[in-house]
């Protein structure tokens, strides 16, 4: 399967261009380990307490600062992944920092804690 398959011909031309320029034109940050379901194929999950063990999450404006340097190296499309993402406490934060950069976003979530607070405010 080729990456571009289903991808429309401005998206083909501007991934070949970064390609041949060598600019990294998508990323993904793990926000986070934690995750509110117990799934056996997840590698990434732990609990508060496993992650505490082990260090912190970073803060919002630390992920906007690495961002803003992905931002500045090419980095258009931006992948938000975890654990669950929507468990970041500044979730709201990261991503309307990320959309305000010019970022495009995609968030990879199971979706269990969308509610209607989440679809005003978003």
């Amino acid at each position: 399967m080729n990456i571009l398959d289903g991808a429309s011909s401005s998206e083909q031309a501007l991934i070949n261009m970064s390609a041949s320029k060598k600019i990294p034109v998508n990323g993904s940050i793990e926000v986070s380990p934690l995750f509110n379901m117990n799934c056996d194929m997840c590698y990434v999950r732990l609990s508060k307490q496993a992650m505490e063990s082990k260090g912190r999450l970073r803060t919002a404006d630390e992920w906007l600062q690495i961002a803003g340097q992905m931002k500045k190296a090419g980095t258009l499309f931006m992948l938000l992944t975890g654990g669950e993402p929507l468990l970041y406490p500044d979730f709201r934060k990261l991503y309307l920092g990320l959309k305000k950069l010019g970022m495009i976003i995609t968030i990879n979530t199971n979706g269990t804690l969308i509610d209607e607070e989440w679809t005003i405010s978003i």
